[in-house]
């Protein structure tokens, strides 16, 4: 329970406008009068479905069956039904005021009879209980004020008015407090108490009574809700109190203060002579009043984002009385609780996809709980825009079961996007159902023994955002995608068997640990495959810096790199290989796949804080693809799939990630700032030839009471063309060539820059990685490259392969043969690059490479042939690349010999599907396919 400072919260500690539940009756016709009067106070609180109408309505006219009357009077005329029951266990107080406080009217021919309120000081304010802030003299009438009572049900007489002239038995005014707007600040009204009880014990003590006569507290309020007291004549005000501590002045709000003048009249009695007529001790003609609860009962439910405390609005909580719940299970406490959770998390469930629908779901799940007197026992609310859902008796949505010094079950049913059910454990969370909190309204004050009583529980959730991914690729150092959905590398792509990352970014929540599943599906396109990985917690320190926590290290141990970190790829198909970690097997993508020793990967925990690698999951399956009979392209009538990797953070890891977040907030971490990294070293394989490498990542996760995913995608590229060596003018019938030269042999020139300088050093031909080999790069070599590049020279690397077989470098490659290409390397000298000469179609590709700049040169030429002058000059990029299908045809790069005489113009670059054309010979061949070539410019 959170102490309160003021009152503008719990409605008022004094009296609202109806201040009393019988009204002091004039009289003057009798005598003998009794000396003192027992008074039985009856608490009782409105339960009904219209509360908030019936609260202080009903007063009665000081006998039992007033107040009955009264009800039945409202309920003919309404047509509601109200529902008054007894509260138990209540105390209250009654203070005698002094005889000069109040002065009521004798005189029957006034038929106001206005009580006056005495001037006279009684005590001083404190500089620390005055509003002003000064000490301040307190006169009665400062304290008390005359409240004129209009009719309401249970008015006596219960027709007409409620001064009756005839018998003067009713007098239309009683007393209220000035301080009664619920707005006075706490001090004040804590002074107040403290200077009518000095000012009351001091009068009556001169008077001869003693404070146990002039204070009175009563015996608790027994099962019908009554206590007693016997009063001495004179004007008393009872309100319900507490003895829980000694310091008697303590006062609550949580039923209707009651002024009183003793002795009084009986209304129902008919003349002098009626045994009735006065209200008195003996038992028989007890003054009956009843204590309404007015003050609401409110359980105040605050939500906030839980890593930047920020309140969220619209969210749903449900409220179920326990003790009532838990009596439909013959007071089982775990039965009942169990129940609750199983209707929890289908209401949640339909919730989620019904948010309009709160009451119907509610009474889908809840309503055969319902009590017997068709009372539910439950009731939702959601948040304001201060997060803040409110649960009272009171108001436009008061809720008729909520009673004080009852204990209450508060869930979350609904959250809205982007947010999380909270499913972590609180304080106030019950044992194994974190979501349901109890909460226990009780009467309250605070330890100085000088507090209003108020009958408030709160409690508090905090929720996390869902779960996120981010996909991001890093090529040549630099990173694209990051932070961007569906983003990827534009610019610089990547050659076969280059090493880049996939750079998988997914946001985690402190309480992870309460999750019982979270995933990441890698969807690897075909055309790459993995061979490294590792996993890191990230988040951003007390100083604003990222920080990050290595957690695992992952080997594929399909593809062995070479001493440059080059790794060895598969050439003629994908073999689909199934792997994982788990001894127990795995099931991904709902493939079940076993445990095999010689495909597993490895997974190795490098955090010492980890118990070892079983905190994750690591399984999946590489790519399928076969290529055609000529292998030129990927055949795709055969079987054509993308790989994946999954990764899975067992139980063991959650909730070690969510002890170390904690840990590290108490350092000062940023709240909100984790992510798990999980970087991925990637190439792209044979299957590689122009088109984009896109890979998608899926985050699937579950908690106790919520699912869902979130999903990404990036990319990157491989470029290349198909090259058409043609006798002469090219020759298209139906886009295919038809005069294509075969034996024509070209190397691939790949220019440095500063950009790539990095990538093209580790995947040189050099002493290091090859230091078997000859020929290779020394470090001399490779040292004056980077100095050339640096200083703005032009500096060419060529294309080459190592045999498949021998792994020394291959001279020559035929287009005819079907060699299956092996891996891309660049060589500094020229002498090891790879040949490629033309099939007897003319076609040969050179394709699988990153963007840059190119030049073919020609250096086997066939016989009776001129050989082309200049290297072909072209640009491959994102944009400027062919589409490889196999076949010499449009779209590919035009490369014309002539034969000896004949006069020769070297190629030129024409646009993106066409970079160059020869065009020579014979005006009447331009002429002939002036329509087609125009066609093929454009």
């Amino acid at each position: 329970m959170k102490n309160l400072k003021n009152l503008a919260m719990i409605v008022t500690l004094v009296i609202p406008f109806l201040v009393a539940t019988v009204q002091p009756i004039f009289a003057t016709t009798k005598t003998d009068r009794p000396t003192q009067t027992e008074v039985v106070v009856h608490s009782i609180a409105d339960f009904s479905e219209r509360e908030k109408l019936n609260k202080a309505m009903y007063w009665g006219n000081g006998t039992e069956q007033g107040f009955t009357d009264a009800v039945k009077e409202y309920e003919k005329n309404t047509g509601l039904k109200t529902d008054w029951r007894p509260q138990t266990n209540n105390f209250f107080r009654a203070l005698r005021l002094p005889d000069n406080a109040v002065v009521t009217k004798t005189d029957k021919d006034d038929k106001d009879l206005k009580p006056k309120i005495s001037d006279a000081y009684i005590g001083w304010l404190e500089v620390n209980e005055s509003e002003s802030g000064e000490r301040e003299h307190v006169k009665w009438s400062d304290v008390l004020k005359p409240v004129k009572v209009e009719r309401n049900y249970g008015g006596t007489p219960t027709v007409g008015s409620n001064f009756d002239d005839k018998s003067n038995k009713i007098n239309q005014w009683t007393i209220g407090y000035v301080h009664d707007n619920g707005d006075t600040e706490l001090k004040l009204l804590i002074g107040l108490n403290r200077i009518i009880r000095e000012a009351t014990v001091d009068y009556w003590e001169n008077k001869g009574l003693t404070q146990a006569e002039v204070i009175k507290i009563s015996d608790p309020t027994d099962a019908e809700g009554n206590t007693k007291f016997k009063l001495a004549n004179g004007q008393w005000i009872i309100e319900q109190a507490l003895t829980e501590n000694m310091d008697k002045s303590l006062i609550s709000t949580f039923s209707v203060p009651m002024f009183i003048s003793l002795p009084m009249m009986n209304p129902t009695a008919k003349n002098n002579a009626d045994s009735n007529y006065w209200y008195d001790a003996t038992g028989n003609n007890s003054l009956h009043l009843y204590a309404k609860q007015y003050d609401p009962t409110t359980i105040k439910v605050a939500k906030t984002n839980a890593e930047d405390g920020k309140p969220i609005k619209d969210v749903r909580f449900l409220m179920m009385r326990k003790d009532l719940f838990v009596n439909y299970f013959k007071g089982d406490v775990n039965a009942a609780l169990e129940a609750l959770d199983s209707a929890i998390k289908k209401i949640i469930a339909d919730l989620k996809d019904h948010p309009d629908q709160t009451d119907q779901i509610l009474d889908r799940y809840l309503k055969q709980y319902v009590g017997a007197a068709g009372n539910p026992l439950y009731a939702a609310r959601k948040t304001d825009k201060n997060g803040i859902a409110t649960f009272s008796s009171s108001g436009d949505e008061a809720i008729y079961n909520l009673d004080t010094c009852s204990n209450y079950y508060i869930a979350e049913i609904y959250a809205p996007e982007p947010y999380l059910i909270d499913s972590a454990a609180t304080g106030d969370s019950v044992a194994n159902y974190p979501n349901i909190h109890e909460i226990e309204i009780e009467k309250y004050y605070e330890s100085d023994g000088n507090t209003i009583l108020v009958g408030e529980g709160t409690t508090d959730f905090g929720d996390y955002d869902r779960p996120t991914v981010d996909k991001a690729v890093k090529v040549n150092g630099k990173t694209f995608g990051l932070n961007e959905k569906n983003t990827g590398d534009q610019s610089e792509g990547v050659a076969r068997g280059q090493i880049f990352q996939w750079i998988i970014n997914a946001s985690i929540n402190q309480n992870i640990g309460s999750y019982t599943k979270y995933e990441l599906l890698d969807t690897i396109p075909y055309n790459s495959n993995w061979t490294d990985a590792t996993l890191s917690l990230t988040y951003t320190d007390k100083n604003g810096k990222q920080q990050s926590i290595s957690l695992f290290e992952m080997m594929q141990n399909l593809y062995p790199r070479n001493a440059e970190g080059v790794a060895a790829i598969e050439h003629a198909s994908g073999e689909g290989i199934a792997y994982t970690n788990n001894q127990a097997g795995s099931t991904v993508n709902n493939l079940q796949i076993g445990y095999n020793q010689q495909t597993a990967p490895t997974v190795k925990a490098v955090n010492a804080e980890l118990s070892g690698a079983e905190g994750i999951e690591l399984a999946g399956r590489t790519s399928i693809y076969t290529f055609d009979s000529n292998n030129r392209t990927v055949d795709k009538k055969q079987p054509v799939e993308d790989g994946y990797a999954q990764l899975t953070l067992n139980a063991e890891l959650r909730t070690w990630l969510s002890n170390k977040m904690t840990a590290l907030l108490e350092e000062g971490a940023k709240n909100g700032s984790w992510h798990l990294n999980w970087t991925l070293d990637a190439f792209a394989n044979t299957a590689a030839q122009s088109s984009d490498l896109v890979n998608t990542i899926d985050l699937s996760y579950q908690t106790t009471f919520d699912s869902g995913s979130d999903r990404d995608k990036t990319h990157t590229f491989t470029a290349g063309w198909e090259i058409v060596k043609t006798d002469g003018n090219p020759v298209l019938k139906q886009d295919v060539i038809t005069n294509g030269l075969a034996g024509a042999g070209f190397n691939l020139g790949y220019q440095v820059t500063k950009d790539n300088l990095s990538t093209i050093v580790k995947a040189l031909y050099s002493a290091a990685a090859y230091p078997t080999y000859s020929h290779t790069a020394s470090d001399n070599d490779i040292a004056q490259l980077k100095v050339d590049v640096q200083a703005g020279k032009v500096r060419w690397v060529y294309f080459m392969h190592l045999d498949v077989e021998t792994q020394m470098p291959m001279n020559m490659m035929h287009s005819g043969s079907h060699s299956v290409m092996g891996d891309v390397i660049w060589t500094l000298d020229e002498k090891n690059a790879t040949t490629h000469t033309s099939g007897t179609d003319g076609y040969l590709q050179y394709c699988g490479l990153a963007s840059g700049e190119y030049q073919l040169k020609e250096v086997i030429t066939p016989e009776g042939y001129q050989t082309l002058k200049a290297p072909y000059n072209f640009t491959l990029t994102r944009q400027e690349k062919g589409i490889i299908n196999g076949q010499a045809g449009d779209g590919d790069i035009f490369v014309a010999n002539y034969k000896e005489g004949a006069q020769a113009l070297l190629p030129k670059t024409a646009g993106v599907w066409m970079l160059g054309i020869i065009l020579v010979a014979i005006v009447a061949f331009l002429l002939a396919n002036a329509a087609k070539l125009k066609e093929k410019m454009q």
